[in-house]
């Protein structure tokens, strides 16, 4: 069992606190992705082996209570350049207990894509425990300032020949667990865990 002071830790040493939250979780999140492919509070995995949903997934969990979980990217487009931290990659809420199955998918699994020549990104997991039901199926986390705007404009710069892609990335870019989790009351993450990954050449 991994100790409340490591996982707190962790967090901090990696810098997910503060560039994407400003209280790290006190209880580790399982997460595995294959018996051989575990999520360890930064350490590497492939985007081979992280391009579908874990296949298992867990987390202390009280009797009757609803919970929110969150999967992005810390480091967009790198980790030197957080212009469009973080990038949202899954979005569950209302999940009953640590029944994912039965919980409200509000934006898909979406796995890593690190571009070439980013370097390591750190991909993070939180749960945050709710207060009540969400009834609101909307990802968005309200946020409409200036990185947002310099992100749509490299997006459309970049992907303006694919409409429907920079609509999808457009959708997920500038997203902060944090302030989604302020706009519907949750408080701090009660877990979380995250891992490393990067572009290779078996990536392509």
């Amino acid at each position: 069992m991994v100790g409340v002071d490591f996982v707190t830790k962790e967090f901090k040493v990696h810098g997910l606190v503060p560039d994407v939250i400003s209280t790290p979780p006190e209880n580790l999140l399982i997460l595995e992705f294959g018996s051989l492919k575990v999520a360890n509070l930064g350490n590497e995995l492939s985007i081979a082996d992280t391009a579908r949903a874990p296949t298992a997934i867990s987390w202390p969990s009280e009797e009757n209570a609803l919970y929110t979980l969150v999967f992005g990217d810390a480091d967009v487009p790198s980790r030197t350049d957080g212009t469009g931290r973080s990038f949202l990659h899954w979005l569950v809420t209302n999940i009953p207990e640590s029944d994912l199955h039965d919980g409200n998918t509000i934006k898909g699994y979406v796995g890593p894509g690190a571009p070439q020549n980013t370097g390591l990104h750190r991909y993070y997991f939180l749960v945050y425990k709710q207060n009540g039901r969400i009834t609101e199926n909307d990802a968005s986390d309200g946020y409409h300032g200036p990185n947002k705007e310099k992100m749509f404009t490299f997006i459309d710069e970049k992907y303006g020949s694919d409409p429907a892609l920079a609509a999808r990335i457009k959708a997920g870019v500038c997203w902060s667990p944090e302030r989604f989790a302020k706009k519907h009351g949750l408080g701090a993450p009660v877990a979380g865990n995250f891992f490393q990954t990067q572009w290779k050449e078996t990536s392509a």
